[in-house]
């Protein structure tokens, strides 16, 4: 499965499977995970780079997400940055974005909102030059979740 088929089969299949089944032993769950697996196979992006995925630990996740990070500047989704395609609340839109590990500047940093709000203004600053001309923005994502969960969490 390639990477637009897997995001359509997500698209199309998530919000009825996480509303009304179990995830243990579901058959979207195991389609996700080996559907990552096989589209971003090792000979596309090489051994430099790593994936992560998830839909949830023991309960369905709000928002499923996969990420990209190059081992050499990211040694997992909580450290450093990475790409990651994060789905939307409703599951019909998908963004690929720019996002920095929330736990390693919880544990490094007192003052962790400020912290991430930084890093974030400071790729924001570097990555204006990415217009719509290209597909890309810097404005804020809206993935129409709940935000009282997220409250530590920068916005955008």
């Amino acid at each position: 499965m390639n990477l637009v088929a897997l995001l359509k089969y997500m698209q199309e299949n998530y919000g009825e499977q996480r509303t009304n089944y179990p995830m243990a032993g579901n058959e979207v769950a195991k389609k996700f995970k080996q559907g990552v697996k096989t589209a971003f196979e090792t000979t596309l992006l090489g051994e430099d780079y790593e994936i992560s995925a998830s839909i949830g630990t023991g309960g369905w996740a709000n928002v499923p997400w996969i990420a990209v990070h190059d081992k050499e500047i990211s040694t997992s989704v909580q450290e450093g940055v990475n790409l990651v395609y994060l789905f939307t609340n409703d599951y019909q839109g998908v963004y690929l974005s720019l996002n920095q590990g929330y736990t390693y500047v919880n544990k490094k940093y007192k003052n962790t909102k400020l912290t991430l709000g930084k890093i974030a203004r400071f790729w924001q600053g570097n990555l204006s030059t990415l217009t719509s001309e290209n597909g890309f923005t810097i404005d804020p994502i809206n993935l129409g979740r709940e935000e009282s969960r997220y409250t530590n969490l920068v916005k955008g």
